[in-house]
């Protein structure tokens, strides 16, 4: 019963955290023109490398250690490269960036204010 509870817990929340966040992290790295082609190959091949030589990485620790100690030392490891790629992302938020108050500025001096005078002529 706890497995299933852990796997339901994992999926439910740890797999929709990530696949809920992941397209609007990963398209704001991107040019518009290239965002889709550069979230779905960062993604995919992502998934293919290390999702694909995890069950390998996992099963030689098991049978190296007979514990699951390196398994949670994996998976921590794992974190830890997540947040550090993360952390190094570039920020693309023009707010967040000190520049959003400028580019408001600018497009309110961009904008038409109105004239004194009226447009019906007496």
């Amino acid at each position: 019963m706890l497995i299933f509870v852990a796997i339901f817990v994992a999926v439910v929340i740890g797999h929709g955290a990530m696949i809920g966040t992941q397209p609007a992290f990963f398209t704001e790295l991107f040019a518009s023109r290239v965002a889709y082609s550069g979230l779905a190959l960062g993604h995919e091949l992502a998934s293919m490398i290390v999702g694909g030589f995890s069950p390998i990485v996992v099963t030689a620790l098991l049978a190296w250690s007979g514990a699951s100690w390196p398994i949670a030392l994996f998976l921590i490891a794992m974190g830890l490269v997540t947040v550090f790629a993360v952390a190094a992302a570039p920020e693309t938020n023009p707010n967040a960036l000190g520049d959003g108050k400028a580019r408001q500025e600018a497009e309110a001096e961009e904008k038409p204010k109105p004239s004194d005078s009226s447009p019906i002529h007496s």
